[in-house]
């Protein structure tokens, strides 16, 4: 059947000589994978450099429950980016939440209130004028929210230690995956910014990059499979 719908690009994998398997993060059907047969043909109705990381989709799509393959009719840019693609800080941002969004989201089927937060998120990150430093962690803490497992926001001076296994803030430090209490005051002013706020967190560049350590070591608690980021290398050299 024929179904309209937004998509959030993720992942594109060459298939034949001219053909791609691409996975999208799709407004009505969650997580998909599609078929764009000669979309690496110059000439191609289905153009593949429209594909970049995040590219906000408008599709027509022929969906069949449970195929592990869909395919596209129709698939044009909703938003030209302004500088995703051209500043190294913003598109360097994007590449990681990219492979957050691969190796988090796996549901195949509609969230919307994640989609928007999704859409909102790539929109901000390409217009705002204000320095993103902070942004990919105001992101993975949002995320939470709609993966599962949102931090408990009990921090107080007798609970100043985040535990990462349970998810809410305790007394002392009682095994390994625990946020010290620098790590724990940050990540609590955190819970309480927006992206419009994000940079009244002020960091040190070592503490924003052990804050982001342990945010991937919270998400690799709870979610199977969330292990080697081969963005994060490039992420800590471009912000160093």
């Amino acid at each position: 059947m024929l179904h309209k719908t937004k998509g959030i690009f993720l992942q594109k994998i060459n298939y034949s000589e001219t053909s791609l398997i691409v996975k999208i993060y799709t407004g009505k059907f969650g997580i998909q994978s599609f078929l764009l047969k000669g979309a690496r043909r110059k000439k191609s109705k289905l153009p593949a450099n429209v594909l970049q990381h995040l590219a906000l989709l408008d599709l027509e799509i022929y969906y069949r429950e449970n195929a592990n393959l869909q395919k596209i009719k129709e698939l044009a840019l909703l938003k030209h980016f302004r500088e995703i693609p051209y500043n190294i800080q913003k598109s360097t941002i994007a590449m990681f939440m990219n492979e957050v969004l691969q190796k988090s989201i796996r549901e195949q089927e509609s969230n919307p209130a994640l989609f928007d937060f999704l859409e909102n998120s790539v929109i901000f990150l390409d217009e705002t004028s204000a320095k993103v430093r902070n942004f990919h962690l105001s992101f993975m803490v949002s995320l939470t929210r709609y993966l599962g497992f949102y931090p408990q926001n009990n921090y107080s001076l007798k609970n100043p230690f985040f535990d990462m296994m349970e998810g809410a803030f305790y007394p002392s430090m009682n095994h390994a995956y625990m946020m010290d209490d620098v790590q724990s005051k940050n990540l609590n002013q955190l819970l309480s910014l927006s992206f419009n706020n994000m940079n009244e967190l002020q960091l040190s560049h070592s503490q924003r990059t052990q804050l982001l350590e342990k945010l991937i070591e919270y998400y690799t608690l709870h979610l199977p499979g969330f292990s080697n980021l081969k963005s994060l290398g490039v992420l800590k050299e471009v912000f160093s």
